[in-house]
């Protein structure tokens, strides 16, 4: 579904089409027994809210005018914050940052 929708085929992932779960399955079938392959899910990101435009959940943005300690040189997105911001960094005042 993800290639048919041409996810892997942005910019994003540089035209490189098969670094997926699809392809790991299959590279990893040809080794091993297929009720041996265990597929994880990773939930573990930095969250953002106000998310405008982007296509299916991909790709949207979170702008903010202003960027918190430790976002370094790019650009920053309106970060989570609370139970939403899975990353609890803190800045130099020990309060957190947002995601």
């Amino acid at each position: 579904e993800l290639a048919q929708a041409g996810v892997y085929s942005t910019s994003q992932y540089g035209g490189v089409g098969y670094l997926n779960t699809d392809w790991a399955y299959h590279y990893f079938r040809g080794s091993m027994p297929a009720g041996r392959i265990n597929i994880g899910l990773p939930y573990y990101t930095r969250g953002f809210k106000n998310v405008q435009g982007g296509t299916d959940g991909l790709w949207g943005k979170a702008a903010t005018t202003t960027c918190p300690a430790g976002a370094g040189l790019t650009k920053c997105g309106d970060g989570a914050v609370g139970i939403d911001n899975l990353w609890h960094d803190k800045d130099d005042n020990g309060q957190e940052s947002p995601a």
